[in-house]
């Protein structure tokens, strides 16, 4: 059932729960004020986390249910008369929520013993809905919830207490509370993405969304990818506390592509946007980055691959920008070919994964020539019998079966998007039959798959259909080089002036060579 949204500027609008409102804009154009008139507009049903939270969780204070709630509701109405300060709610919430819990255990055994149906909410407690969320998201750490919190990471025999956990996993705990203790129909969190990893905000807000279904969140945030990064995202630039453009679906005004890009992770004289897999700082970026050494590119990790295809599409599109460019770059993985390649604006590596750009042929043997190896075509070889005997057997099999899977993923998820409903049943049974994959099929697609990387063994190819990971061990013994440093070398050679370049010829040459190597599978330098 849509929920009414009353906005600050007196309008309403209704809003389907399984989408999210995204709130974007610079830094000091009036967004928190903005979120704050919002929620106060929408109250009671409506409900404000604050960027401001006090995420510390040490002993907690015994006092009783009443006072803890009292105390715990203060502290949230204070929120929103005093946005600027942070209130500490969060260990009140958990202190009720501990008392809320010995108190339904008792009652538990008592209708236990006397064979009473047991209700959800003594089964289910709040603290319960709490832990289980959390080891959903940190499978390899036991929380144990109590007056003296503590975590277990998995191989350890002593616990630490809960203040001790990095700040990204502080956040995590204090969210999930605040979440598992609201009843309001209308979330609102200011920057979501603040202390996580970019691939851990997207995977800890989709589990919530899933946890309150009934919910709709309204985000406020600086980050585009994590704004698109939401399955169904209505996006408005805030342009002051009281004024706002709508920009999904249509194109905005010149004036306010400044602020989305202001407000986005990447620079403001950006025209061209690089998306790739990964994370900031990862191997992805840091190589992409220095491939496109260019004042006028940004290069914006987004996770996975279909993260990188969504973004692209968006921004070229004119969803979001104008005047803007949109590429990407995928790691091959184990999906087909024809998935990879069906935008002309996204590139496949000529690897695997960019791990393995190293060990694509001209780059080793360029490689090689700058360590100083003068047989640099016999070590290519050595190290092509060695990957070869790495990837036989269990893996081949592995990565067969893996392709054979995505390649049938696809095929019904083309099935889902091209059988329509028809007023005649018999041609709309006739069309769903015919799409759906029998056994036959996918058989077939297995045996494709484990001839296809068979035959790669005995080539280069190996190095598109592996993860690098499988083949490249041998590496440094043949090269006699870290793996790391490979890396390094390249970015440093890509990034080099032109007049370090012209004290220095192996640099040149390595340079040279490994442009002429890349320039195939990548896009233009510079625009």
């Amino acid at each position: 059932m849509p929920i009414a949204l009353h906005l600050p500027d007196g309008s309403q609008m209704d809003v389907d729960p399984t989408h999210q409102i995204i709130l974007i804009g610079p830094n000091g154009v009036g967004k928190t004020r903005f979120a704050v008139d919002l929620v106060g507009r929408n109250n009671p049903r409506a409900e404000r986390i604050s960027a401001n939270r006090f995420i510390g969780l040490a002993a907690l204070p015994r006092q009783a249910d009443n006072e803890l709630k009292s105390n715990s509701q203060n502290a949230l109405q204070r929120q929103l008369s005093e946005y600027w300060e942070v209130h500490n709610e969060y260990t009140f919430l958990m202190s009720q929520m501990l008392e809320e819990d010995k108190s339904a255990a008792q009652k538990y055994r008592k209708k236990h013993r006397n064979g009473e149906t047991l209700p959800d909410e003594l089964i289910e407690t709040r603290l319960e809905k709490i832990t289980s969320l959390w080891h959903r998201l940190f499978p390899g750490r036991t929380l144990n919830l109590d007056y003296e919190p503590t975590v277990l990471k998995d191989g350890d025999s002593t616990p630490y207490a809960t203040a001790r956990m990095s700040e990204g996993e502080r956040t995590a705990l204090y969210l999930i509370t605040r979440l598992a203790s609201s009843s309001r129909e209308i979330i609102l969190v200011d920057e979501p993405e603040i202390h996580f990893h970019p691939l851990l905000a997207r995977q800890f807000w989709n589990e919530m969304e899933a946890f309150k279904q009934n919910a709709l969140f309204v985000y406020v945030t600086h980050d585009i990818p994590f704004a698109l990064s939401r399955k169904s995202p209505t996006i408005y630039v805030v342009r002051s506390p009281g004024t706002f453009d709508a920009i999904n679906g249509s194109e905005i005004p010149n004036e306010a592509i400044n602020a989305i890009l202001g407000a986005a992770s990447f620079s403001i004289s950006a025209s061209r946007l690089v998306f790739c897999e990964g994370a900031i700082g990862d191997t992805e970026q840091t190589l992409l980055s220095a491939w496109y050494n260019c004042p006028n590119t940004a290069v914006i990790p987004v996770g996975g691959c279909e993260r990188v295809q969504q973004c692209v599409a968006v921004f070229n599109a004119n969803h979001a920008t104008r005047n803007i460019t949109a590429i990407g770059h995928l790691d091959r993985d184990d999906w087909p070919d024809d998935m990879l390649t069906r935008s002309p604006m996204i590139k496949p590596l000529p690897v695997n994964e960019i791990e393995g750009l190293i060990c694509f042929e001209p780059v080793f043997k360029a490689l090689a020539v700058y360590y100083g190896h003068s047989d640099a075509d016999a070590r290519f070889q050595s190290f092509l019998e060695l990957a070869r005997n790495s990837v036989k057997g269990f893996i081949l099999n592995k990565h067969a079966l893996n392709r054979a899977k995505l390649v049938l993923e696809l095929k019904q998820q083309d099935m889902r998007n091209s059988v329509k409903p028809d007023s005649d049943e018999g041609k709309m049974r006739a069309a769903y039959l015919a799409g759906v994959p029998t056994t036959a099929d996918a058989e077939t697609i297995l045996n494709n798959e484990v001839t296809s990387l068979t035959a790669a063994l005995a080539s280069t190819d190996l190095l598109l259909k592996f993860p690098a990971k499988t083949y490249q061990g041998p590496f440094p013994a043949i090269m006699q080089v870290a793996s790391k440093k490979a890396f390094t070398d390249i970015c440093e050679v890509l990034t080099a002036s032109d007049e370090e370049l012209q004290k220095n010829e192996a640099k040149k040459v390595l340079k040279d060579s490994i442009v002429e190597a890349l320039k195939g599978s990548f896009f233009d330098r510079r625009v």
